[in-house]
């Protein structure tokens, strides 16, 4: 798909050759990171590019359709079962895209960031976590009583009381809110609060089974690549956190679902 994306927008520019285009048009207004023959093969479908080359490529052509074809093109292949949701249909598609760019910024400036007492609140059981939990990804006040007893929670009053004079939790008559839907853990710490923070991967490993989650979804596989598939990698991974981040709808009743996203990726040489 990128390949024959390029073909044409090479020959809207008046080049009839892939050489000509890349020493007289890419060369000449970019640094980009690839050799003539790797274009080639660009072009011809036998290599997929890395997000760098692709954004390179895109920013020589400039701020037209052209570039944002050339975009659209790259998603489909990168992700070929999915192809439908990157067609693309001129400045419609592109403000699609620019929305969902936009609901991911929105939602990193609207995060606040916990201060070291309010992280001992939350550590100081597994369940103190458990209920900070639940009640940040709440949709409505939730019942203190209903949580207790849902989630087996021994002494929640209590826990709820330290949550509460941290500013983590309110109790209204029973019903429990978050002081913030966008809490996050900063990450520039000391040493006795990365301790903390070692808790928490420990009760988070456990965490879908106390909120009886379904696991649809789990793979595991070691393998191969070269370094520049590592970089995209990379990239693609950063994009889905993104979208995880983002994935809430303005309309809140159609958020009934919750995910638990764990992914640790390993990398190295080894022998052979």
């Amino acid at each position: 798909m990128i390949g024959k994306t390029l073909i044409n927008i090479r020959e809207s520019f008046g080049f009839s050759s892939a050489r000509s285009f890349y020493f007289k048009f890419l060369k000449t207004r970019t640094n980009i990171q690839c050799s003539y023959i790797y274009y080639t093969k660009i072009e011809a479908e036998s290599a997929v590019p890395s997000p760098e080359i692709v954004e390179t490529i895109a920013k020589a052509i400039g701020d037209t359709e052209l570039s944002k074809n050339l975009l659209f093109s790259y998603c489909q292949d990168l992700f070929p079962s999915k192809k439908e949701y990157f067609k693309f249909e001129s400045a419609k598609s592109v403000k699609r895209v620019a929305s969902l760019a936009g609901a991911v910024q929105r939602t990193i400036q609207k995060q606040i960031e916990l201060n070291y007492s309010q992280i001992n609140a939350i550590t100081k059981s597994e369940d103190h976590y458990l209920i900070f939990t639940v009640v940040t990804l709440a949709r409505v006040p939730v019942d203190l009583d209903e949580v207790a007893n849902k989630y087996e929670i021994k002494n929640a009053t209590k826990v709820v009381k330290d949550l509460e004079e941290n500013n983590l939790v309110h109790l209204t008559n029973n019903k429990m809110t978050s002081s913030s839907k966008e809490l996050v853990f900063p990450k520039d710490v000391p040493d006795e609060i990365s301790k903390k923070y070692e808790l928490i991967d420990i009760w988070t490993t456990n965490i879908g089974k106390r909120l009886k989650l379904n696991t649809p979804y789990e793979k595991m596989m070691i393998r191969r690549i070269s370094e520049r598939y590592r970089d995209i990698i990379y990239s693609h991974i950063d994009l889905l956190l993104n979208l995880v981040r983002a994935a809430d709808e303005t309309n809140q009743n159609m958020n009934d679902h919750v995910v638990q996203f764990s992914l640790t990726l390993k990398d190295g040489k080894v022998l052979g």
